[in-house]
Parts: structure tokens; C-alpha cells; sequence
């Protein structure tokens, strides 16, 4: 998941970060399929993962994120009490938004 495989130039910033996560949300719905509920869980995670970044000093939008950052967000979670199936479900939507990143770096987009 770390980011040194993405341009870091299409997906830093805050605008950068909603313009990203409004992408990958409509892929999901669109492209994928996705129910209501799965896009609104979707959106909710990626939300609290870059209000995580940004509560962190110095960070830069989706350029912040490194592997130290993505387990201290899972610590973050585990100490508000979310539940390991919560927090796994998280992780994977990082994990898609991720994926879905690097494939359109890949392509160009």
C-alpha cells in the first residue's frame, strides 16, 4: 500500500484527496456495481483515513500515507473501540482505493 508506486503528483492535497475518493466512489457504483450501502460504508472509511492524514503533522494529502501511517490509523480504530470486522472492512476499502488508484496512474488517468 505505500504510495511510491503512484505519481504522488495526481493524488496529493485536499482537493486532490476528495477528487481521488469521488473517482474510485463512482467506479464502485458505476463500473462495479456497487450497492448504496457499500459506496456510503466506502466513503465513510476513506473519510476517516484522510481525516487521520490530516490530523497528522506535516502530511500532504494521499502522499502522507506509508505503511507506518495505515497501522497506526488500524491502532487509531482498535483504540475508538471499532471491532476487528469493522477494522478489517477499513482496510480492504484502502486496499481497493489503492488498487483503483494505481491502475488509472497506469493508464494515464
Amino acid at each position: 500500500m505505500a504510495t511510491s508506486t503512484l505519481d504522488r503528483r495526481s493524488i496529493a492535497g485536499g482537493s486532490g484527496m476528495r477528487k481521488s475518493t469521488d473517482g474510485f466512489l463512482n467506479y464502485l457504483s458505476v463500473e462495479k456495481g456497487a450497492s448504496a450501502n457499500t459506496v456510503a460504508a466506502y466513503r465513510n472509511d476513506l473519510q476517516q483515513l484522510a481525516d487521520f492524514i490530516r490530523s497528522r503533522p506535516g502530511a500532504k494529502g494521499w502522499q502522507s500515507l506509508d505503511r507506518a501511517t495505515i497501522q497506526d490509523f488500524i491502532l487509531h480504530l482498535k483504540e475508538r473501540g471499532y471491532t476487528e470486522t469493522s477494522v478489517a472492512r477499513k482496510v480492504a476499502a484502502v486496499r481497493s482505493f489503492f488498487t483503483f488508484l494505481s491502475a488509472e496512474v497506469a493508464e494515464g488517468g
